[in-house]
């Protein structure tokens, strides 16, 4: 009887709770009720209110909620590693978790329980506050110049230098399978404006760009013409943006633009014919994406050839979609072990909604081929139900993944736990 191929069960732990539940409870909790054979531990976070969708933690004694620190890492840093950026590590200054390793603590318990370790980056790694003090020039600037603060540009050495010191960092102290990447990569723009020139109000123009542009060839002063056209007639449409500067002619011909603009049937097509610089701006921010996943994969396996790189992808929504923020997973396929898709249509609660999560894996597969495992996250916070959990794993096993991801644990109930269990045994797993 040949052997069972290994199909992993992992799930996405933050480091609050290592220390308020106890890692080795929450690695017998899952092991037992959904059946884990990883788990995967924030080695830094991004600001943002936890549990996620929900008021209170079901299961979390010391606390009702935390509101995560934005950019912080909980990890003793070396500095050797950041001597090529003026970025340095901030550690966490919660109390609780302050000067406690995190990441050893996680993996520790992973050994004790025979779960193979995994190490998670956020998809931001600098806070707000020290990007406005000291770092204004590492992040994304749109067409007007405005600053995207959550978005570091990729083309500056800064920001490049410091993701991979986070990263060799990591690999060089720590024994675990999987380092999952998540940064962010460029702006989408708007594309709940258009959900295909909405993009132009995204995307970066800053000195870095421009020069990496000149460099390659292109006609960056054309391009910035015609993404800004584009751009001006959206600006004026959202009720976000505002005018401090702007002739009020300038404002009246944009809104006269898109007036025509959305009373034609003009295709996505026909636009790119009529404007091939808008073409050349597309891809040449999806070239300088390829080319960041390149750098960052190529300094991680000179410290550590058998790390697993994976890198967690966007899934397609009305307001983002992975090729507007420059991601091709097809140009990328090199530089990438294994994929995570982080689709949770489980948490949306119905049935229906769930047939994204297959049309989004063999878009993936689309893209990669049949070499690079890709492993589907399945939702379990509020509104995920036993039906939606049963089914999402039912149907990202049909679609050929290699894995599921649990997203998250701090917020899944113990019933919503079993039922990934359940599930993987319906499914054959």
């Amino acid at each position: 009887m040949s052997k069972q191929k290994y199909f992993e069960i992992t799930a996405n732990i933050l480091p609050y709770e290592v220390i308020d539940e106890g890692i080795e409870v929450i690695l017998h909790r899952l092991k037992t009720m959904a059946g884990c054979n990883a788990a995967s531990i924030y080695a830094a976070s991004h600001g943002e209110k936890r549990p996620f969708y929900q008021s209170y933690f079901p299961h979390n004694s010391k606390r009702n909620y935390i509101i995560l620190e934005d950019g912080v890492v909980y990890f003793p840093t070396n500095e050797d590693y950041f001597k090529g950026t003026i970025i340095k590590p901030k550690r966490t200054k919660k109390g609780f978790m302050k000067d406690k390793d995190i990441v050893q603590i996680f993996i520790d318990g992973c050994k004790k329980f025979n779960i193979h370790p995994q190490v998670e980056l956020p998809h931001t790694y600098i806070d707000e506050e020290r990007i406005k003090n000291d770092f204004p020039n590492v992040v994304q600037r749109n067409i007007f110049n405005e600053p995207f603060l959550n978005f570091l540009c990729w083309n500056n050495d800064d920001a490049r230098n410091y993701a991979a010191g986070i990263a060799e960092n990591l690999v060089s102290k720590y024994d675990f399978d999987t380092l999952m990447m998540s940064f962010e990569c460029m702006h989408p723009g708007r594309l709940d404006l258009n959900n295909f020139l909405g993009v132009t109000l995204g995307g970066c123009f800053c000195e870095n760009c421009e020069k990496r542009a000149i460099k390659e060839g292109l006609d960056w002063k054309e391009i910035k013409k015609t993404v800004k056209k584009f751009a001006s007639m959206y600006k004026w449409y959202s009720y976000h943006w505002v005018f401090p500067n702007t002739r009020l002619s300038n404002i009246i011909m944009s809104a006269l633009d898109l007036k025509t603009f959305l009373e034609s049937n003009t295709t996505d097509v026909k636009i790119l014919l009529e404007n091939p610089l808008l073409f050349e701006w597309l891809k040449f921010r999806t070239n300088c994406i390829t080319e960041f996943h390149e750098f960052l994969f190529k300094r991680i396996k000179a410290i550590k050839p058998q790390i697993n790189i994976r890198y967690n992808t966007e899934m397609t929504s009305k307001t983002k979609k992975p090729e507007a923020t420059g991601q091709s997973l097809f140009n990328c396929k090199e530089y990438i072990d294994s994929l995570r898709l982080m689709d949770y249509s489980e948490q949306i609660g119905t049935l229906k909604v769930l047939e994204n999560k297959r049309k989004n894996i063999f878009s993936i597969k689309r893209e990669v081929g049949e070499n690079i495992p890709i492993i589907s996250a399945i939702g379990v916070r509020p509104n995920a139900t036993i039906d939606t959990i049963r089914n999402g794993i039912r149907i990202a096993v049909e679609s050929g993944v290699e894995g599921i991801s649990i997203g998250f644990h701090d917020g899944a109930t113990f019933e919503r736990l079993k039922a990934i269990k359940l599930g993987l045994i319906e499914a054959g797993k």
